[in-house]
């Protein structure tokens, strides 16, 4: 009995070590504030982020390849949390070309059945795609969540998917453009506190982004700023 139980726990631990950490090639020109909040969550000492950005500076890129980035490491799960099915799987195609050849080669399987959105890679992580349908989101354990456009999301979400972290010391990227003092509101005001050092906040107007060809930046910045004028440079009003 003794025999048969040591041969199981061995066969369990090997099927959990199946797999070993991959390297993708992603070249990315990071803008300021995006190496700021990849730096936060990367850190050990923080848990949680919370980025209120205008439209059009690059959340969503990001929140796709941190997700790359930490599913580099052997068996990590990340889940991706969108307001819709439609983005989840926009999102998901978005990633797939993102990889380019060399998914071709470390993606091992697709998932893309209704409301189970999801790649699963040679080292045994999987990145889910996910809406906030409280189905969607059990029976996962999970080192990483992002909601993407979480003002948009039920709270409720929050609730489900915080006791899945907290088995592996998971970490949380909230991100998103503001839409009144709902529970968004209330999650920045908690990031942004002095008494959370665990937690970090950061705000990003349109005109921060910066792009790599400064005339082509120029142009960008005197159209919207001819159509929209200067209020456009704020963020949305909470």
């Amino acid at each position: 009995m003794v025999n048969r139980q040591n041969n199981l726990l061995n066969t369990i631990n090997k099927q959990k070590s199946k797999g070993e950490n991959i390297t993708l090639d992603i070249n990315v020109e990071w803008q300021s504030y995006q190496k700021t909040v990849l730096n936060w969550l990367l850190d050990d000492n923080i848990d949680s982020v919370c980025w209120v950005a205008s439209r059009q500076v690059g959340k969503s890129f990001l929140a796709r390849t941190l997700a790359l980035k930490v599913i580099e490491k052997r068996d990590t799960k990340v889940m991706l949390i969108y307001p819709s099915e439609k983005q989840a799987k926009y999102f998901m195609q978005e990633m797939l070309s993102m990889l380019g050849k060399q998914g071709d080669s470390i993606v091992v399987a697709k998932t893309k059945s209704q409301g189970n959105l999801q790649l699963t890679f040679k080292n045994g992580s999987i990145i889910y795609f996910r809406t906030d349908a409280p189905e969607s989101l059990l029976g996962v354990t999970l080192d990483f969540v992002i909601f993407d456009e979480i003002g948009n999301i039920d709270p409720e979400a929050i609730a489900l998917l915080l006791p899945t972290l907290d088995m592996r010391g998971g970490k949380i990227l909230y991100c998103g453009t503001p839409k009144g003092h709902n529970h968004f509101f209330n999650i920045y005001l908690e990031h942004a506190s002095e008494d959370t050092p665990n937690m970090r906040a950061i705000e990003t107007r349109w005109n921060e982004f910066q792009h790599p060809i400064p005339e082509l930046d120029r142009k960008r910045t005197s159209s919207i700023l001819k159509k929209r004028g200067t209020a456009s440079m704020s963020i949305p009003k909470w």
